[in-house]
């Protein structure tokens, strides 16, 4: 089984990036991916790995519920969350059972990696929260998620100032379903929201035990670093 790394952080923080600045490095004597990779495979036949294919939705689903007895407290909890239903935001839900699902398997078919890679998830499930417990939860709502979720080697933690933030996302050229149409001062409070809850979480996550590293703001390659470090210390 390979060692896993979740990711967690509002739009812009770098998470991707990360990624992208983590891929191919060695630690610990194995090889960093990231978790995308693990959705294609060779073709069997006629030029076996010099051909790839992406998995089909049924083989990512089947990694899936082979993980079904160990996964019954979160996946209970996913059936009943609201799934990012929101009356003031009804932007919020448009894709979210997608997201939530696709971060699912994504996560398993990680755990069923070869155990000589570090699969690094660029959105792991904690970024999945807001979807399952909603915008502003309660404090037990929150925790009892945060239990449930399969422990990876380590949690990383992105942060950054808000007003960068802002300046990133309004740089992007494509725009997330629930900014759409928001000024910047919808927007940067809709950051902060992000933020906040982030940050509660790994507060959670920290008091439940769990191994989190949280990321001091900075160029690309210095919160690589970093990451690298704390993943060297976590296995």
């Amino acid at each position: 089984m390979a060692s896993v790394i979740e990711l967690f952080g509002a739009p812009g923080t770098g998470k991707s990036s990360t990624v992208r600045a983590l891929e191919g490095r060695h630690v610990a004597g194995r090889r960093i991916v990231g978790a995308d990779r693990l959705l294609r495979v060779a073709r069997g036949r006629p030029f076996g790995s010099l051909l790839r294919r992406d998995l089909t939705p049924g083989e990512r689903r089947r990694e899936l519920a082979a993980r079904g007895q160990d996964w019954a407290g979160l996946l209970s909890i996913v059936r009943d969350a609201p799934l990012g239903r929101d009356a003031d935001d009804p932007l919020r839900p448009l894709h979210a059972p997608g997201w939530l699902a696709a971060t699912l398997e994504l996560r398993a078919l990680a755990d069923a990696a070869p155990a000589d890679v570090v699969v690094v998830l660029d959105e792991g499930l904690v970024q999945r929260a807001p979807i399952v417990c909603g915008a502003d939860p309660d404090d037990e709502t929150l925790a009892r998620y945060l239990r449930a979720l399969p422990p990876p080697a380590l949690h990383v933690h992105l942060t950054q100032d808000p007003a960068v933030l802002v300046a990133r996302l309004r740089g992007r050229g494509r725009v997330i379903d629930r900014h759409v149409g928001l000024d910047d001062g919808r927007l940067i409070d809709s950051v902060r929201d992000d933020l906040r809850l982030l940050a509660r979480c790994a507060a959670g996550l920290v008091a439940a035990g769990a191994a989190v590293h949280t990321t001091v703001p900075g160029e690309v390659d210095a919160v690589a670093s970093g990451v690298l470090s704390a993943i060297e210390r976590a296995l």
